[in-house]
């Protein structure tokens, strides 16, 4: 059920927005034209570093409360 979900992780102002499934498989990476500066490689880097921790925290996120539910008082 969770494998069929999609989580989007976003960048500071959506510049940058990746899409994840449940089994954190990345689907779909977008960049804003207006992301993409020669002069500024690094911006770009960290924004695609934003972008995706955010999509797998979310992941990771739901499925600690998918399966908190089954895992709850075993001490895990």
């Amino acid at each position: 059920e969770l494998a069929k979900q999609e989580f989007v992780g976003t960048a500071p102002d959506e510049m940058v927005t990746a899409k994840f499934n449940g089994d954190k498989t990345l689907l779909d990476l977008k960049i804003n034209p207006e992301a993409v500066d020669p002069d500024d490689v690094d911006m770009l880097q960290d924004l695609l570093v934003a972008a995706i921790n955010d999509g797998l925290k979310k992941v990771d996120e739901a499925t600690q409360q998918k399966l908190g539910k089954y895992t709850q008082g075993m001490g895990l």
